[in-house]
């Protein structure tokens, strides 16, 4: 099973558009548009190729990339795509550029919570799609989308006693700053596992801060040992924190 790639390359561009996009995806279309503005930067390396859409479980769709409508989409792969994640209603698909024809995959159906991601490759049953229906159009599929930031942690002894608060990289500080959040979500994936906590800023400096209550409680429940990583991820669409656990062998 591939590994989900945590992070940004160097080779991907600052602008958020050139990172990564969202679209929306509808019952009985046999296509997923891809924005403009991303195609146009990145056409040399992703122009009628095939490329991977990766998700946090680490499972892996091939998709190919040509043109539908008139604009460019991911025009093969789709009905596999959507038969094994179980799509029947319009869903928000959330891609990000992270190394070359490989993109991690984020899907929200109806715009709510995210899909739990399927634990292996035995998918549900395939979902028939009349790829001849009349499907709206493809125009005004485009959202707004900010790349997920993404950082680690290692676990210390301070961790494993529920004793040491997380602090918070500069840019997701800016965003729940922004948003005037004084609480955090956060969710572990791979258990059940999710709090509230409490967001506490640096007296000294508003690009500071950290999460204290609620996030020592969660990781005595998860029974941390030293040397696990901890690999997060925000969400600033959603202003949400995902939180993955690798523990050691």
């Amino acid at each position: 099973m591939m590994r989900i790639v945590m992070g940004t390359p160097a080779t991907v561009g600052e602008d958020p558009f050139h990172r990564g996009f969202g679209m929306r995806w509808r019952p009985f279309q046999d296509f997923i548009c891809i924005s403009r503005r991303f195609y146009s930067y990145w056409e040399r390396v992703i122009a009628g190729h095939e490329v991977l859409a990766v998700d946090p479980n680490g499972n892996t769709r091939q998709l190919k990339v040509g043109f539908k409508q008139g604009r460019p989409a991911f025009t093969s792969g789709v009905h596999d795509l959507v038969a094994f994640y179980s799509l029947n209603e319009i869903s928000l698909l959330n891609f990000e550029y992270i190394e070359p024809l490989t993109f991690n995959i984020r899907i929200f159906p109806n715009d709510g919570p995210e899909i739990q991601y399927p634990q292996n490759e035995n998918g549900p049953e395939v979902i028939n799609i009349d790829s001849d229906s009349e499907s709206e159009s493809a125009e005004d599929h485009d959202i707004d989308f900010e790349p997920n930031i993404h950082w680690e942690k290692v676990v210390t002894d301070k961790f494993v006693r529920g004793r040491a608060p997380l602090n918070l990289p500069a840019r997701v500080v800016q965003k729940v700053l922004l948003h005037g959040m004084t609480t955090l979500n956060v969710r572990v994936l791979n258990s059940n596992l999710a709090a509230d906590c409490k967001i506490t800023r640096a007296e000294r400096n508003n690009n500071e801060a950290h999460l204290i209550m609620g996030w020592y409680g969660l990781c005595k429940e998860l029974k941390l040992s030293h040397g696990n990583k901890l690999l997060l991820t925000f969400l600033p669409n959603e202003l949400q924190l995902l939180m993955r656990v690798v523990r050691n062998n």
